[in-house]
């Protein structure tokens, strides 16, 4: 009877270990990806209101980032977003923000793929600025993505944010 009992024990403690590794860390790195797109959202929102607000100085670091080669992310027509964004490396992104608006500026998500900064050429156009993690499978799922949350026990979905708002988020996260 004692060796059925510990055998028990031993298969509860199994499960929930199990249970935890499938379950919680996921989620935990979902939540810590969410985070940080929208800290690095945030800061990126209070530069912008700098340069729009200092045309002068808006035009010359534009001028500097807007010479790499273009890539396009095109949001859902039928939802009324659109736009589109050149790609940032992690440096431009680091010289934009580091130290004023953020004082470390995340190069990966919550699993270590690397996230995506886009820029517009245009500080003034209604799509500005575009933060992207590719979740827990490391592949980005397109360039087209329909606004609305998405079933967060789901971690291999993207997770973006753009000019001020989350386009995709794990349902349990509250988006702005």
């Amino acid at each position: 009877m004692m060796k059925f009992l510990i055998g028990i024990v031993i298969l509860a403690a199994g499960a929930a270990v199990g249970w935890f590794f499938l379950m919680v860390l996921p989620a935990g790195k979902q939540k810590q990806t969410v985070a940080m797109t929208r800290n690095v959202g945030t800061a990126w929102m209070y530069w912008l209101t700098d340069e729009v607000g200092d045309s002068s100085s808006g035009s010359n670091v534009n001028a500097e980032l807007m010479t790499r080669p273009e890539t396009q992310i095109i949001f859902d027509a039928n939802k009324k977003l659109g736009g589109a964004y050149r790609k940032l490396d992690y440096d431009d992104m680091t010289k934009l923000l580091k130290p004023r608006y953020l004082q470390d500026v995340p190069r990966v998500d919550g699993w270590g793929n690397e996230l995506e900064f886009y820029l517009s050429d245009n500080l003034l156009n209604s799509y500005v600025m575009l933060v992207r993690s590719p979740g827990s499978d490391g592949k980005f799922s397109g360039n087209t993505y329909t606004m609305g949350a998405f079933d967060s026990k789901n971690a291999a979905e993207d997770i973006v944010w753009a000019d001020g708002y989350f386009v995709r988020w794990p349902e349990q996260s509250r988006a702005p």
